[in-house]
């Protein structure tokens, strides 16, 4: 009973870590895509240039911007139709990501109760400086939050 017990907060810890870095990285995310836009015409531009034709090449970059964010907005919205696709058929696909897991690694279910192996997971991996488990939560964070589907299209602005 003392096993059953010791998986069930295994599991819980493995939830709760999962939900924080899928968190993080889906405000990154969003933090990436909410930057404030930098002024780069000064006063003295405005002196030298004239306001006429600071204003002539706004609207020309603009038209050209505009089009350039219209035609990324386009292929995001094929990439995220794409990725619905495959997860539909990643869905309903016979074989589960368990099964593929015990599939490729014999005995993964036992491995994943090994405290040696949980030792080696809470290891710091050297380049990165975060552990093992935490690169394996934020991967499959991010594989999960890029797997969703949005509620409302992401665009480039």
């Amino acid at each position: 009973m003392e096993g059953v017990a010791g998986d069930d907060r295994q599991e819980r810890v493995r939830e709760r870590e999962h939900a924080s870095t899928a968190g993080a990285i889906e405000s990154e995310g969003r933090k990436a895509c909410d930057t404030t836009p930098v002024r780069t015409v000064t006063s003295e531009d405005e002196e030298a240039f004239g306001a006429d034709h600071i204003d002539l090449a706004r609207r020309i970059a603009s038209e050209v911007f505009d089009q350039k964010i219209a035609m990324v907005n386009d292929t995001l919205a094929r990439l995220e139709q794409s990725l619905r696709c495959r997860r539909a058929d990643c869905k309903s696909g016979a074989e589960t990501f368990d099964e593929a897991l015990e599939r490729r690694v014999p005995n993964w279910s036992v491995t994943d109760k090994d405290p040696a192996f949980l030792l080696w997971l809470n290891e710091e991996e050297g380049l990165s400086g975060r552990t093992r488990l935490e690169l394996l939560n934020m991967r499959t964070a991010i594989l999960i939050w890029c797997a969703q589907p949005s509620s409302s299209p992401r665009s480039v602005s």
